[in-house]
């Protein structure tokens, strides 16, 4: 049987979406599981994370993704204002003033571009709201978040 890595970017989303109900982040990581377990079966070495993230990012931004990966620049809408690039690792991301810094983890320096309207991104907010004990005020979620993605559309 024919496999290839981007094969796994209609499950990605799919999964998200079939096993989590709502926004509850359970679900989310089922999903993940299933599909490390579905890619490791098929010999694939990605981070189902990276999968994940780059099904949402392929639903939400694929006009831009296509120009960027035939070497185009971005110079209309939300994402022109990030200087966005592909990494080795498929993912959209940002540069960012950070990048000139030694001891800067890579994440933090060029993150992980998504849209709040993904149903992924939602996943990853209720992760990030259990994670930090269900904060009122959000400002240490939202800057834990902020040190790995950029959510475009996020209030």
């Amino acid at each position: 049987m024919y496999y290839h890595e981007t094969d796994d970017l209609p499950w990605a989303e799919k999964l998200a979406s079939h096993y989590s109900a709502g926004t509850q982040w359970d679900g989310g990581e089922r999903a993940l599981r299933i599909l490390r377990r579905m890619m490791t079966r098929f010999g694939s070495t990605r981070d189902p994370r990276h999968v994940m993230w780059m099904a949402s990012q392929q639903k939400s931004f694929s006009r831009e993704i296509e120009k960027l990966n035939n070497g185009e620049a971005i110079r209309k809408g939300p994402l022109s204002l990030l200087n966005p690039f592909i990494d080795d690792n498929g993912l959209l991301r940002s540069h960012s003033r950070l990048e000139r810094g030694e001891s800067i983890p890579y994440d933090q320096k060029y993150p992980v571009i998504l849209s709040a309207k993904s149903h992924v991104t939602r996943l990853i907010v209720a992760k990030y709201h259990v994670r930090y004990k269900h904060p009122v005020r959000t400002d240490l979620m939202r800057a834990r978040l902020l040190k790995k993605f950029i959510i475009l559309g996020l209030a």
